[in-house]
């Protein structure tokens, strides 16, 4: 008999949560990469932290999401 396993609800929360930081991410990338064309050189370097900023933001959700599986199996 085949059965769909329902994710518990703090697995839902994560990946909702992983889901909306990746999205939120490639939005900034997008909008970085066309202005950073207009950017002197230095100001180019603070987007390029605020872009691996946004990463890990988003690494951080899917480590949190990957615990969190590991650990209950859900």
């Amino acid at each position: 008999m085949f059965s769909l396993k329902t994710p518990c609800e703090e697995k839902a929360r994560l990946l909702r949560r992983h889901a909306a930081a990746e999205a939120d991410y490639h939005r900034a990338i997008h909008v970085l990469s066309l202005a950073i064309q207009t950017l002197k050189k230095p100001d180019g370097y603070v987007l390029e932290d605020f872009a691996e900023s946004a990463k890990k933001i988003v690494e951080g959700a899917w480590d949190d999401l990957e615990r969190h599986t590991s650990e209950h199996g859900c």
